[in-house]
């Protein structure tokens, strides 16, 4: 059974790519499970083939992928609420994961198994383009941290993130953020200093 709150929060989301036929919204609300989850909570472990699509009601995740020449886990992606939580390969390619996908803080999460997700699909040919603009809209902002990551100074990447994430800084470990960001120095306290 999932929260009114977190369907509606769900729906909200899906609209802002695509609108939906009142069917599929009825028939995803009996295939969504809803789940609390604590802070350090592994969603996805490493070689692992993705077997649910995940959506952040409250909390955060982190994707945690190892550095192959100094062995170092590095932050490479954050997801926050209203975001789905997307990894390549991943579970649209049922490939075995090159990271981790784990909580950062204790968070509410709407899920779907694959197998559900792959008969909704059958039933409803209109879930293939949106899951494709979902994805899109993903890989855009993978190239944009990317492009950030190599064009950005550290402080301004560092005022980027605060800017759209504001209680991040407060609530989350400073140094996921600064492995996120690419800050490679002694923490984030001397990029708030500079306000």
């Amino acid at each position: 059974m999932i929260s009114e709150h977190a369907f509606r929060f769900f729906l909200r989301t899906l609209e802002k790519f695509q609108g939906l036929d009142p069917l599929l919204n009825l028939k995803l609300r009996t295939y969504l499970h809803e789940t609390q989850t604590p802070r350090g909570e592994n969603l996805l472990r490493t070689k692992a083939v993705h077997q649910a699509l995940y959506f952040i009601v409250s909390g955060s995740a982190r994707e945690v992928t190892v550095q192959p020449q100094t062995g170092n886990a590095e932050t490479t992606w954050m997801w926050f609420p209203g975001d789905f939580v997307y990894t390549t390969p991943g579970l649209f390619s049922q490939q075995p994961s090159d990271s981790r996908v784990e909580t950062m803080e204790e968070s509410i999460l709407l899920y779907i198994e694959k197998e559900n997700f792959n008969q909704l699909e059958l039933e409803f040919g209109e879930l293939r383009p949106l899951t494709e603009r979902i994805r899109d809209h993903y890989h855009q902002l993978l190239k944009a941290h990317a492009f950030a990551l190599a064009a950005l100074t550290n402080q301004e990447r560092f005022d980027q993130f605060v800017r759209r994430r504001p209680k991040a800084l407060a609530t989350l470990n400073h140094k996921h953020i600064a492995s996120f960001l690419g800050i490679r120095d002694k923490g984030l306290d001397r990029y708030s200093q500079k306000k």
